[in-house]
């Protein structure tokens, strides 16, 4: 974990490292000779990364470090694992990345063909706000692999889904558009096939959150919700819990957090 550590150098550097460590698993990479290294041998896997606070990265640099855990686009045929296709465990939080930069990684995770595998992710404390292009990218994910909730149809094309089964979202401003409403509508029917979601602090408020109960009621997979330090009031989180007690529920839920509402 780099906590307020980095600056653009030091991740060009890193990026460097990470790449050559690719060409000599994949054997592209030349010895002292200037002679291939024949077959290329794992050099180094890894399963958790942090890069936290480092606001003095610029975001082509980011750009560059996210082509580490994978690439969107055509496939090709066999293509190279990128770097860090193998990470589980990110946390990128307190970097200000906004809206745009955020979806790039949510992007890789969403893409069948990106080679990306995380599994637990950190967004938490990236400006996000409206979060206008973070929720094209998931509701592009779930109307074409998993629900379309236009037409109330299941998409299961080829039975894949994304490995993200944990997504923190806390500390974003998200009650500046709709992309709260957005996240918890997608949950209906496991569209989003999330196990953890934390929508903690960004000042979410307001009855249009009723549908919480209703997307809930209708999601099986979510495990523990983080909704603590949002503006809910007291009526609507009686009535999502009613909702969640009623002998209809389908909800596979197991804690759900309204700390300081």
């Amino acid at each position: 974990t780099f906590d307020n550590m980095l600056n653009d150098r030091d991740l060009r550097a890193l990026v460097a490292i990470l790449d050559t460590m690719r060409k000599l698993s994949s054997g592209e990479a030349k010895d002292g000779d200037l002679s291939p290294i024949s077959g290329g041998r794992a050099q180094g896997k890894f399963t958790c990364l942090g890069i936290r606070n480092s606001l003095q990265i610029s975001r082509d640099l980011w750009i560059t470090f996210f082509h580490m855990l994978g690439k969107s686009g055509p496939a090709k045929r066999n293509p190279a694992p990128a770097p860090l296709s193998g990470l589980k465990i990110l946390d990128l939080s307190g970097n200000k990345l906004g809206d745009e930069a955020s979806a790039m990684v949510l992007e890789l995770v969403h893409d069948k063909d990106s080679g990306c595998s995380l599994e637990q992710l950190d967004l938490s404390g990236n400006r996000i706000g409206r979060g206008t292009n973070i929720i094209r990218v998931l509701r592009a994910y779930t109307e074409y692999y998993r629900y379309n909730q236009t037409v109330g149809v299941k998409m299961m094309r080829k039975g894949w889904k994304s490995s993200l089964h944990s997504l923190i979202l806390a500390e974003n401003d998200l009650f500046l558009g709709q992309a709260g409403l957005e996240i918890l509508a997608l949950l209906k029917h496991n569209a989003l096939c999330l196990r953890y979601l934390d929508l903690s602090n960004n000042s979410l408020e307001g009855e249009a959150y009723q549908l919480l109960a209703s997307s809930l009621l209708k999601n099986t997979a979510l495990r523990h919700l983080n909704l603590s330090g949002n503006k809910f009031s007291y009526p609507l989180i009686d009535l999502i819990l009613e909702h969640l007690n009623s002998t209809s529920a389908e909800s596979g839920l197991s804690f759900l957090q309204f700390e300081n509402n």
